[in-house]
């Protein structure tokens, strides 16, 4: 896409998978059974198979992971720029959501 005004900003692209210790891909999200009261799993006669909830691997597909990036992005950005001289200029429109 083309950009008709020229801002700086970054487009992040993340694995929703994990890396374990030896660098090996791991599971994106893992499984849990909703059991019954008795402690046994439900089957679900529509989809035939059983009911379960979806625990994601990574905090990264959090809304408020967009933040926590959005403010460190601001920091790097204003940083360099006062390295060389410049004035900060990031980090209002970053940290108002519109960086």
């Amino acid at each position: 896409k083309i950009h008709r005004r020229r801002h700086l900003h970054i487009h992040i692209m993340v694995t929703m998978r994990p890396f374990d210790g030896r660098g090996v891909w791991g599971m994106k999200q893992k499984k849990e059974y909703i059991l019954d009261p008795q402690g046994n799993k439900i089957y679900g006669l529509k989809k035939r198979q059983y009911k379960c909830s979806p625990i994601l691997a990574t905090g990264w597909n959090r809304q408020a992971k967009d933040g926590e990036w959005r403010t460190a992005w601001a920091q790097l950005c204003n940083r360099a720029l006062e390295q060389y001289g410049h004035a900060s200029a990031s980090a209002t429109a970053v940290m108002n959501g519109r960086g």
